[in-house]
């Protein structure tokens, strides 16, 4: 467990740099700008982080971390309570996180996307051949690039729209998608 004041510094600078980056892009940050803006000296920013770029990828990081966290608490995501389990938890974390999540489909943030479609991708081809080992490679690749590109499509299209579709609608709407492609449920 950190200390306190660790933990309140952090979250300082980590307020301060996702305050910045809704203005500028991450090139353009600095370091100077992240501890006036969160009343903090440059040696306590350093303490934690090596710089902008390090500071991004631990928030990034630790984003993926939950997100991941999850997708394995929903295994195996093909049965019908897992699957509700998964469109219910990734709706409350992304509403949770929603400036962070804003800031990732950002159209200069494309990497960000890529690197969750991904993660996701890898996640939800080992669910497939843990469930059928004897699965089509090519046609499981396939399977988990669409079911991934659909459902943050989705989502993205709900952050973007400024979640006016009600988190609980919005995760029923995807449970219902993943029974269909699952043919689970219905």
């Amino acid at each position: 467990m950190e200390d306190r004041r660790i933990q309140k510094s952090k979250e300082a600078i980590q307020k301060s740099f996702l305050a910045l980056l809704q203005e500028k892009s991450l090139k353009k940050i600095t370091v100077a700008e992240i501890c006036r803006t969160a009343n903090i000296g440059r040696g306590t920013f350093y303490l934690h982080y090596m710089d902008v770029y390090d500071l991004y990828a631990q928030i990034e990081g630790e984003l993926y971390t939950g997100l991941l966290r999850l997708y394995a608490s929903a295994f195996p995501t093909t049965s019908q309570e897992n699957s509700k389990l998964l469109s219910d938890g990734l709706t409350l974390y992304i509403e949770e996180h929603k400036e962070l999540f804003l800031l990732l489909v950002r159209a200069d943030n494309d990497h960000a996307l890529q690197k969750l479609k991904s993660l996701f991708n890898e996640q939800v081809l080992q669910e497939s051949r843990k469930v059928n080992p004897d699965g089509n490679p090519a046609y499981d690749t396939m399977e988990a690039i669409f079911v991934v590109a659909g459902v943050m499509g989705v989502l993205e299209q709900w952050l973007t729209d400024g979640m006016q579709i009600s988190r609980d609608e919005i995760a029923a709407m995807l449970h219902r998608m993943l029974c269909k492609i699952n043919g689970s449920c219905l």
